[in-house]
């Protein structure tokens, strides 16, 4: 194992590292950080270009056996690790890996006349909100996601951490113009556009029919889908709640509509 004795707070190298609280430096940089063993060694275990480790002394023996043999192994104490990302972590391993190339739409929608689901978030700007709706996208076996221009950063740490590494796995479009994308989907690959809405004149989710080609439009925390996506759908569908509630949380949304489209629906 390669490892680094880490002595300097400012050694340059383990700059993609320092006080990662503060507005994501390393995105402009071209890496994203993973927190915690899991997280770790389900990025070792990816395709992704893994390019060093932050360890505590006392967490070295946990990636002995995972980690490359050509990959700096940075180590210090638990004092050092807190003072070089600016705050108290408690999970001791930390890594640093290459953010992919950006994918186009056409990377992740199979061909017509398969059968395919693709999942669109103009603007979920939580990372908790955004990690949680896709860990459901990848739990209920959505081909891709699309996100629009106000969505949080997929690959920032707390979405990574959160969304128990599904970003690893699932097929990420960051569109610069979504509505464009979402029209192409809709004519030139022949999906069939479904917004989530909260208006009782939508069709109920439990008579809601899929097609073989959907794909499905979720809102943001506050205001839901803005009117050119809905009107840009080709359905409308809304989840039916009790009097006196006002909405679900988008993450609690995204699976439940998933699960009655991948699993009920589909039947």
């Amino acid at each position: 194992m390669n490892t680094i004795d880490i002595h300097d707070i400012d050694d340059p190298r383990i700059a993609s590292y320092r006080e990662l609280p503060k507005l994501n430096p390393a995105h402009r940089a071209g890496h994203f950080i993973v927190e915690g063993f899991w997280g770790v060694q389900r990025v070792l275990a990816s395709d992704f270009a893994v390019t060093s480790l932050l360890v505590a002394d006392g967490e070295l023996a946990k990636v002995q056996d995972i980690v490359p043999p050509d990959t700096p192994v940075y180590v210090t104490n638990k004092a050092g690790i807190n003072e070089i990302i600016g705050f108290r972590f408690h999970r001791g391993v930390l890594a640093c890996a290459e953010r992919p190339d950006p994918l186009a739409v056409a990377d992740i929608v199979p061909p017509a006349p398969k059968p395919a689901t693709v999942v669109a978030f103009p603007q979920t700007v939580d990372p908790e909100n955004l990690a949680v709706s896709l860990r459901a996208c990848a739990a209920f076996g959505v081909d891709g996601v699309l996100l629009g221009a106000g969505c949080a950063d997929p690959f920032s740490r707390r979405v990574v951490r959160v969304s128990m590494g599904a970003v690893l796995t699932l097929p990420i479009v960051e569109s610069t113009d979504l509505l464009s994308d979402l029209r192409g989907l809709t004519e030139r690959d022949e999906l069939q556009s479904v917004a989530t809405v909260l208006d009782p004149s939508a069709a109920s989710l439990a008579e809601a029919k899929r097609s073989v080609r959907t794909l499905l439009l979720f809102g943001g925390e506050a205001h839901g889908l803005p009117r050119e996506y809905v009107e840009q759908s080709n359905l409308r569908v809304t989840i039916p709640m009790r009097d006196g509630i006002d909405s679900l949380n988008v993450a609690t949304s995204v699976g439940v509509v998933l699960y009655h489209f991948q699993q009920i629906a589909r039947k």
